[in-house]
């Protein structure tokens, strides 16, 4: 991934879609800027004088002069707007010392559809130095007629422009020439004139420091701090969010831009670890090697981590969602189980935009992470100019420490730094060329680097003078929308870094440092924002989410059954999805209906006709595992009527999707239908699932009575064979008493019949016998 190595030669290049931003881009660090780029539109004919004295009119009578602020101010079609955008390229030196000649680069750009013929440009500074926060906004909000500079060299002639056509031009402020005393900022100005009137306008800031008015003084410490985060991440679709991050993280990416910021070694981070757990995952080569060198990175600068899938901390809070339970959802699994490394500090919350109420903070301070930077105004000094940011919250149980980041410098850094804006309007540019069929006119890109770095000199030291006893300890917080050119971003910090009143510092040392005295602006106690998920929704999350923790339990690896329920859980908690709330709330239905799945894998299946005819025996329940793991459960029985008692419950392992009976030893004491209610416990006890209930028909004693009946009954049947034996061995077949007697008689009387006849012959009597 060659191009992470090529950054000064990208930060060289602008896209062409930049390049064709909107003028309504532009806001109060210039009042005009122009398109970048070589001259290359073709000059048009006719006069010029008439084209810039009537345009310039409408400039100034269609738009009214804008009041003070200490805030940001002005946008491109505000009243400084005219027929020439002055665009700031640069400012060398960007803080001058006695002698120094100040060389001032800019690019002029006619944006009318005329040719502009006979214009000059002149550099002039106003020698009194400010010291007010509020003078410099007011400097640079006045119209395209107001004042300008006074003091300055001649005129340099600028010739003529053709419609849409750019020109560069250096001019120089000779500061040995005027008497410029102290040090601080003074009103710049370069004025483009036609033949007769003005037509463009640049107000910026000429910085100077004599080397003696600040000696031995304490400089004041600026922490800028940027969030990165992964944006919207479907669970299902990992792959389509690693696909995005390649995108971004490709040539002049947002992330490669990160990548660059990050190694400036001053600008803070907080990171999602998502981010990193998405790239170093990746099949794609390039995406794992910026995860490589962004993590490489992020050790050399100070990092913080933020909760993984970048919660909503603010919601959670507002839904009263249970401490313990808080942290889990702040604890929530890392993709890949990317671990963070060991040189990340801990212990950061940053609420949505920088808004947090009090409950959010006690919240955050809870939930192991007390250090809570605060942003747009929130908790902000009362006095105006005021820099301060560090203040503590004392909560009831213990205090957070907060970092309120100064307005005015964060929207300063933001505007000269985001590519976002100008990436926006080039696109709806684009849409709307399309639309007609003809080719727009270029317009100017967005505030650029140099105008940014020398409003944060100017801003600063007028901080710095007001508070030179104590100087304060100020934050830039950016967005985290925030696209970074990181070009811009060098400017600006090579440029604090030249200046002698101000230091860049890291977030941990501003969360280290003491509090400040200054009066604030209260925090509202209890003020969820509009785009924040319902109380409901997250309560309905939070409910799930522990029925799914306790479920996991019976698994051998809790951790892995219950991860993707827990992703699916968070992610409609994502900072993210508040853009899109549509899209949330399919979010949140997508993935408690996935954890209801998931929890009614594992059941009892209910049964009919069981029947209980002994005192005591086993009722087989069914358990149901659909899970592609083996799961350890206990079927706990509840019987609705004492007549039958379960002797104790019965735990088993069930295979992975299969079905499989446990026998639960049960005693009755008597008959009757009795309605048995089945909870599915988990190892722990906690029930899984809804109750099952179903009807076992008990008949207590019919076994022994069952026993009496059998042996009865083969009683009879033995009686009943012995008397049909006896019955047949009394056949008619068979001789009598009366029979035998007969017989004998006559067998008697024959024998004594032939005793009295003589002698029987010996053969005759032994045949006899």
């Amino acid at each position: 991934m060659t191009q992470h190595h090529g950054a000064r030669r990208r930060r060289a290049r602008t896209t062409a879609g930049i390049l064709t931003a909107s003028l309504a881009l532009l806001g109060g660090f210039l009042p005009v800027s122009t398109a970048s780029g070589t001259a290359t539109a073709n000059p048009a004919s006719g006069s010029a004088t008439g084209a810039v004295a009537s345009t310039a009119a409408r400039a100034v009578t269609t738009s009214p002069a804008r009041g003070t602020t200490s805030a940001v101010v002005g946008h491109r079609e505000n009243e400084t707007a005219g027929p020439v955008a002055v665009d700031l390229r640069s400012v060398s030196p960007t803080v001058a010392r006695p002698g120094d000649p100040v060389k001032v680069s800019v690019r002029i750009t006619n944006t009318t559809d005329q040719a502009l013929e006979g214009l000059n440009a002149r550099l002039a500074v106003n020698a009194v130095a400010l010291t007010q926060r509020s003078t410099l906004s007011a400097w640079e909000s006045l119209g395209l007629t107001d004042r300008v500079g006074e003091s300055g060299p001649a005129a340099r002639d600028v010739g003529r422009l053709g419609p849409g056509q750019s020109t560069s031009l250096q001019l120089t402020f000779p500061t040995a020439t005027y008497t410029l005393q102290g040090w601080g900022p003074r009103e710049m100005s370069v004025e483009v004139r036609g033949a007769s009137t003005r037509v463009g306008v640049l107000r910026t800031f000429l910085m100077y420091d004599d080397g003696v008015t600040r000696t031995g003084q304490t400089p004041m410490r600026l922490t800028v701090a940027a969030p990165v985060t992964s944006g919207v991440v479907d669970p299902a679709d990992l792959e389509g969010a690693r696909l995005r991050l390649a995108q971004e993280a490709a040539d002049e990416g947002r992330l490669d831009q990160m990548l660059d910021v990050a190694r400036t070694g001053k600008v803070s981070l907080a990171v999602d670890p998502n981010v990193l757990g998405l790239a170093r995952s990746a099949e794609d080569d390039d995406l794992r090697l910026w995860g490589s060198e962004f993590l490489e990175a992020t050790e050399e600068t100070t990092t913080f981590g933020l909760p993984a899938w970048d919660p909503d901390i603010s919601a959670l809070a507002h839904a009263e969602v249970a401490r313990g339970r808080m942290r889990g959802f702040l604890n929530t699994p890392v993709i890949d189980e990317w671990k963070i490394p060991k040189s990340w500090h801990k212990g950061l919350a940053w609420p949505a935009s920088g808004d947090a109420d009090r409950v959010t903070v006690a919240a955050a301070a809870y939930a192991d992470r007390p250090n809570v930077i605060l942003a747009n105004g929130t908790f902000a000094p009362t006095t105006p100019g005021v820099a301060d940011s560090r203040a503590d919250v004392g909560l009831k149980d213990g205090t957070a420490r907060t970092a309120a980041a100064d307005p005015a410098l964060t929207n300063v850094f933001t505007r000269g730094t985001d590519l976002a804006p100008a990436q926006r309007a080039a696109e709806a540019a684009d849409a709307d060329d399309s639309g007609s069929g003809g080719s727009a006119r270029p317009a100017a890109p967005g505030p650029t680097g140099a105008v940014a770095a020398q409003r944060l000199l100017a801003e600063t030291s007028a901080i710095v003078a007001q508070a030179a006893s104590d100087p304060p300890h100020a934050l830039i917080a950016l967005d985290r929308s925030w696209n970074p050119d990181a070009g811009a971003v060098d400017t600006i910090l090579a440029a604090l870094g030249n200046a002698s009143w101000v230091t860049v510092a890291p977030l941990d040392d501003l969360f280290a440092s003491g509090t400040s005295s200054v009066d604030r602006t209260p925090l509202e106690y209890d003020k969820p924002a509009k785009r924040e998920l319902a109380d409901g929704e997250v309560a309905r999350i939070d409910e799930s989410r522990t029925m799914i923790i306790d479920f996991s339990s019976i698994a051998d690896d809790p951790d892995e059954l219950r991860r993707n329920s827990l992703w699916r859980l968070v992610t409609p908690l994502s900072i993210a999805h508040r853009a899109d709330p549509g899209q949330r709330q399919t979010a949140v239905d997508d993935g408690l209906a996935y954890a209801q799945t998931l929890r009614e894998a594992v059941a009892v299946i209910p049964r009919e006709g069981i029947n209980l005819i002994s005192d005591r025996g086993d009722l087989p329940i069914r358990v149901r595992n659909g899970l592609d793991t083996a799961v350890t459960v206990t079927v706990l029985l509840r019987p609705e009527n004492p007549r039958l008692t379960v002797a104790h419950p019965v735990s088993g392992t069930i295979p992975s999707g299969k079905e499989m009976d446990l026998p639960i030893p049960v005693e009755a004491i008597g008959s009757g239908d009795v309605t048995v209610t089945a909870d599915l416990l988990a190892p722990s006890g906690v029930q899984l699932g809804s109750e099952t209930s179903f009807e076992v028909r008990v008949r207590a004693g019919w076994e022994e009575v069952g026993t009496w009946i059998a042996a009865g009954l083969v009683g009879l049947l033995f009686l009943a064979g012995i008397w049909r034996t006896v019955r047949r061995g009394r056949s008619p077949n068979r001789a009598t008493v009366e029979d035998v007697e007969a017989a004998t008689g006559e067998f008697e009387a024959t024998a004594r019949s032939t005793d009295a006849a003589g002698p029987t012959p010996a053969g005759a009597a032994q045949r006899t016998e």
